[in-house]
């Protein structure tokens, strides 16, 4: 993914574990944010741009997955 996209190559990094519920949560967060705020809200209430929050909940979803798939496993 593109640095453009909200994957910043050149950030320190931490790991933090979750469940795919919590990321759950997070996703939704995420998504009722975009839902509720316009573009120029996005920027001023959450720091980013609305393509950078989408790449973000884009990967967090793809995480859930992982983990949905692994606890089933």
């Amino acid at each position: 993914m593109p640095a453009s996209l909200g994957h910043y190559s050149d950030v320190p990094k931490i790991v933090v574990r979750l469940s795919a519920d919590e990321i759950s949560v997070l996703c939704n967060c995420i998504n009722e944010t975009l839902d509720s705020l316009d573009d120029a809200e996005v920027a001023d209430r959450v720091g980013t741009d609305r393509l950078r929050a989408r790449a973000l909940l884009g990967r967090l979803s793809e995480k859930r997955t992982d983990a949905r798939r692994l606890a089933d496993a």
